[in-house]
């Protein structure tokens, strides 16, 4: 079973929709809806919430611990996971809040304790297929080998109602917990240090990760490649029907100045480059590295980026969390130069 490609860069809807809801309710002359609609286009999908509502509320973890979702899809017929070829992953089982679910995860090395990374790989299917060992070309290679032959040890879980994993699908809300007990497990493993455990992923699974490390203080850092900033701009899975907390308890942007390990958030120019900067609008001062790489799209940047990403986590050995990739070694590893310095005035 191989997970499908990653989606493409959501949507936006809303502003079109509020739009007409405030001519239609308020009674509004077109000339006003014109600009309501203009100003809002050039804003986030955090700005149509925050018109009306607290900016300062409880933080993800917080919400996490008593919001119970109605939002659930039936689960996906159970699928025998692919045979990895030796040497590269092996099947697990790893606690998670409904039962145990599966995982590929690198095999135990006899090696001093070092870092770990738990990677998502993009698309809807969360599952386990053979994305992690099969070829593909750079231009869209997904498996995020770059961490395995970094010597980090990376595991790939398989989330609730995939792979014949207890619970139903819940749109980017309970498969967080899921990521969680992933991570908590991996932290056991005598060749990892559990202080140094970071969690990351490409598009939707990009989401996914910073939901996570926005869900509290469990990962020294994050790396989210392609990332959205409200994942009902996928149409699917989630849309733009669902409001309120529903959508609040998905949407990364809601709560991304409060993330507290070092976060780094990569994306092409011809990918889902508006979210990027609406998260980076939104990130305040937490600390949360964006880029938006010129050239690159959704897919070709994320070999080079997990490439200079895992030789940063090696070098993150501090006392306190300092992950930091910087963009000039994403272009080193895509073999392309940096832009020129702009000329002193």
């Amino acid at each position: 079973m191989t997970p499908p490609p990653s989606p493409r860069p959501p949507k936006r809807r809303w502003p079109t929709r509020l739009a007409w809801t405030l001519l239609i309710l308020g009674g509004l002359g077109a000339a006003l809806v014109v600009d309501v609609y203009n100003a809002l286009e050039r804003l986030g999908p955090r700005d149509a919430r925050s018109l009306a509502a607290d900016p300062v509320g409880p933080d993800l973890a917080t919400l996490r611990q008593t919001f119970q979702t109605e939002l659930r899809l039936p689960a996906a017929p159970p699928e025998r996971p692919p045979t990895p070829p030796e040497g590269t992953v092996e099947l697990v089982r790893y606690p998670a809040p409904l039962g145990e679910n599966l995982a590929w995860v690198t095999p135990p090395r006899e090696q001093a304790p070092g870092p770990a990374i738990v990677w998502i790989i993009g698309g809807f299917d969360f599952g386990l297929g053979d994305t992690p060992w099969r070829p593909a070309p750079r231009r869209n290679d997904q498996s995020a080998r770059a961490f395995r032959e970094a010597g980090i040890v990376t595991m790939y879980p398989s989330l609730r109602g995939f792979m014949g994993n207890p619970g139903a699908r819940e749109c980017f809300y309970g498969e967080v917990d899921d990521i969680l007990a992933a991570a908590r497990w991996l932290a056991t493993r005598p060749d990892v240090d559990p202080k140094r455990v970071y969690v990351g992923g490409h598009s939707t699974g990009g989401t996914l990760a910073l939901l996570a490390v926005e869900s509290g203080d469990l990962f020294r850092g994050a790396v989210a490649l392609g990332p959205t900033d409200d994942p009902r701009g996928y149409d699917e899975c989630i849309g733009w029907e669902v409001e309120g907390l529903e959508a609040q308890v998905r949407a990364p942007v809601e709560h991304i100045d409060r993330v507290l390990a070092p976060t780094v958030i990569f994306e092409g120019e011809h990918g889902n480059a508006d979210a990027a900067r609406n998260l980076a609008r939104w990130a305040g001062e937490a600390p949360v590295q964006v880029h938006v790489f010129g050239g690159f799209d959704h897919f070709d940047l994320v070999a080079p980026a997990t490439e200079a990403a895992a030789a940063a986590i090696r070098a993150d050995r501090g006392v306190e969390p300092g992950l930091h990739v910087p963009p000039a070694e994403v272009l080193r590893h895509a073999g392309r130069s940096p832009p020129p310095a702009p000329p002193k005035k």
